[in-house]
């Protein structure tokens, strides 16, 4: 027999949704970014907020979320030092993740690495790789249409 949830009958909507854990930080839901925003923008905001020092960071985009869990969104990262960046695309319920084509990233092999919003420096597959102006123009891309970018030329990623 399974026991339904109870504790927080009788709360208003408003009173549970303040009750659950905050983001994990890194994310961010394009809903809640003000109009206008601009993907170069975002990137240097997310990076002085999270440390002035950094020189690279990545962050998830999110479209969409069921249940607190990111379904659609696009994982955007920027290095200032070496001027390059990295995207991927991710749609949970396809179980698809896409990765920008060899028209944009000739360099597939190795790793590149980006620092998390929570300080940790990720090594990535270099399939991720693009440059740094078509990172800033997918999010802006994406911010407006809320669609995986089209001015990126996505592959199906290889796992």
């Amino acid at each position: 027999m399974t026991h339904m949830d109870l504790s927080n009958l009788g709360q208003s909507e408003q009173a549970q949704q303040e009750e659950q854990p905050p983001a994990i930080e890194g994310y961010v839901l394009i809903d809640d970014l003000p109009p206008g925003t601009s993907g170069e923008q975002l990137m240097r905001d997310r990076m002085r907020a999270a440390n002035p020092g950094w020189d690279s960071i990545s962050v998830m985009l999110v479209v969409d979320e069921r249940d607190g869990n990111p379904i659609r969104f696009m994982n955007a990262g920027v290095a200032l030092v070496g001027n390059y960046g990295m995207l991927q695309w991710s749609d949970m319920p396809a179980r698809q993740r896409f990765v920008p084509s060899k028209t944009h990233n000739t360099d597939r092999e190795g790793r590149i690495f980006f620092r998390h919003a929570t300080g940790v420096m990720v090594p990535l597959y270099a399939t991720l790789k693009a440059p740094i102006s078509l990172v800033y123009e997918a999010i802006d891309e994406l911010l407006v249409t809320k669609k995986r970018p089209s001015c990126v030329d996505w592959e199906l990623m290889r796992e």
